[in-house]
């Protein structure tokens, strides 16, 4: 079981949660935005706590500037003013030549910049899971293999029908990871979503190797909460099986 709190790197508000979530035993690891303004603090105290071994990367393509030049030029995924702004507002399941190789590039280049960090990204995920786009994902892999980045989070799929059109594409998608060599969990989700599919099994754990999602925030009165549900955090993650021991993605 991994339990992955998302954001690291988005402020410093942010990452004084997360780092929270770690000292509590809440969560077992978390992915970091190379191009945020709380990212160099995140990486000092990643440092500071002994945490480089619980950190993947946020990939982020719809927020910020980006650190390459190259994608600056595509409208796909850049503004008039060079700042991210990728829709999954239509899927998007082909890009040409020229976006794929900038899109290589910016991923290139946001992982470098953790590493330049002293970071040992253990995964990838995204930012509003843009990854799990078709064309988003295929680029995604080829630079996973190249840069020896062993996981990339699957597409949600623990409470979606598996005969809507959206569960076939999960089905396909996580199937690709699968054959790539890079899916490191059966199951992927929410707290709310592994709520749902324990339901589905009849209350019965899950056995097989899964990953939780949240976002950890501080409330106003300095109470952890699940960003996602404003749900104290603690509280949210008492829906997971706890019979199973958290651990980060380098450990899987």
């Amino acid at each position: 079981m991994i339990i992955n709190a998302d954001d690291f790197g988005f402020s410093q508000a942010t990452n004084e949660a997360i780092l929270a979530s770690f000292a509590e035993r809440l969560i077992s690891s978390t992915t970091l935005m190379a191009n945020m303004p709380g990212f160099e603090h995140a990486c000092q105290r990643a440092h500071e706590l002994g945490l480089i071994d619980h950190i993947g990367m946020h990939l982020v393509l719809d927020a910020g500037s980006p650190l390459s030049e190259p994608i600056k030029r595509q409208k796909r995924f850049c503004d008039a003013d060079g700042r991210l702004c990728f829709s999954r507002a239509r899927p998007v399941l082909h890009i040409d030549r020229h976006e794929r190789e900038a899109l290589a590039s910016e991923i290139r280049a946001q992982l470098r910049r953790l590493r330049q960090y002293g970071m040992r990204p253990t995964h990838f995920d995204s930012h509003h899971h843009v990854h799990t786009e078709w064309s988003i994902g295929g680029v995604l892999i080829g630079v996973a293999r190249e840069e020896h980045i062993p996981y990339i989070r699957l597409a949600r799929n623990c409470d979606t029908p598996v005969a809507s059109r959206k569960g076939w594409y999960k089905r396909l998608y996580n199937a690709r990871l699968r054959r790539a060599g890079v899916a490191g969990t059966r199951y992927f989700g929410s707290i709310d979503d592994f709520r749902s599919l324990k339901k589905r099994l009849g209350g019965r754990p899950v056995h097989e190797p899964y990953e939780v999602m949240v976002h950890p925030v501080f409330d106003a009165h300095g109470q952890l909460l699940d960003g996602l549900r404003a749900e104290p955090l603690r509280q949210a993650i008492q829906a997971i099986d706890h019979h199973q021991l958290a651990v980060p993605y380098g450990q899987r």
